[in-house]
C-alpha cells in the first residue's frame, strides 16, 4: 500500500492539496495572482454557463444549422484533445 502525507486545505474558496509549508505558500500565491484578475475569472466562469447551456440546446432542437455547427466544432475539439493525449 502507497502512503502518501498529502494535506489539503480551502483557501479563498479553493482546494489546495499539498506535501509541504512551501507548496502550500506557492498555491496560496497562485490562487491571490488569479484573484487579482476578477474581470478574466469571470469570463471564464460565464464559459462554463454557456457549456452547461450548451447540451439542452442541443437536444432540444434550435437553429439546425447552428446546432450542426456545434457538433462538428465538439467533434473537432474532442479529436484535438484526443490527439494531444496520445503525444
Amino acid at each position: 500500500m502507497i502512503s502518501s502525507n498529502v494535506r489539503k486545505m480551502v483557501y479563498k474558496d479553493y482546494v489546495i492539496a499539498f506535501r509541504s509549508d512551501s507548496s502550500r505558500i506557492e498555491s496560496m500565491k497562485k490562487i491571490d495572482e488569479i484573484e487579482e484578475h476578477r474581470f478574466l475569472t469571470g469570463i471564464f466562469d460565464m464559459s462554463y454557463i454557456v457549456r452547461s447551456l450548451r447540451l439542452p440546446y442541443l437536444r432540444n432542437g434550435g437553429n439546425p444549422k447552428l446546432k450542426e455547427r456545434i457538433v462538428l466544432y465538439w467533434k473537432k475539439k474532442e479529436e484535438l484533445n484526443d490527439a494531444e493525449a496520445q503525444k
